[in-house]
């Protein structure tokens, strides 16, 4: 392969907090598209099923391994450094329960438009559920970039991040969550 083509190609993070703003930009591009997918009148059923498809399969998959990682390895590390990120870090786990049951609606929509994407009054549906997520997760995500990624950088060695990019890699790398990293590809739909 030439040096050109190389250098296009798509490149994981080497660091944890870099996979993990790829995976942030991920869920957000993915509700950007299943609004598209439920809004718009000229998409063909085909891209609209196509769209639906993939946005199942990250918020079925990806996205609670995702929130899986941060819980089991990220905030319990940040909780070892006192009282003062237990709050914090309490809050944001009670916002991923709270997340639960809009991420549910949000696959189960999906999957019921994925086979039956000509259904108008479900993909009218879906821009209503994408408004919901999309409020809860912009705020919380946003506080997450804002004041845990820079706890991280502050307080977590960098091997132990290393340590944590990898248990991130190895939920992406399972059959389970075959979205929770992006894959550098163009969106498509």
């Amino acid at each position: 392969m030439s040096a050109a083509l190389e250098s296009l190609r798509f490149k994981p993070p080497d660091n944890l907090i870099g996979a993990m703003l790829e995976s942030h930009g991920k869920a957000r591009e993915l509700l950007r598209l299943a609004r598209l997918a439920g809004s718009s009148v000229e998409l063909s059923d085909r891209r609209a099923a196509e769209a639906c498809t993939r946005v199942e399969r990250y918020f079925r998959d990806g996205f609670p391994q995702l929130t899986e990682v941060e819980e089991a390895h990220i905030f319990p590390r940040l909780r070892a450094w006192g009282s003062a990120l237990d709050v914090t870090l309490r809050m944001m786990s009670e916002q991923h329960r709270a997340q639960e049951p809009g991420v549910r609606a949000l696959v189960q929509l999906c999957g019921s438009l994925r086979r039956q994407p000509c259904n108008a009054p479900k993909r009218a549906q879906l821009v209503g559920i994408v408004d919901d997520l999309e409020r809860d997760l912009d705020e919380h995500l946003a506080f997450e970039e804002a004041v845990i990624f820079e706890e991280v950088r502050r307080l977590l060695p960098a091997p132990l991040q290393l340590d944590i990019l990898e248990a991130l890699r190895l939920s992406a790398g399972s059959e389970a969550a075959p979205d929770l990293l992006p894959r550098g590809e163009a969106s498509r739909v």
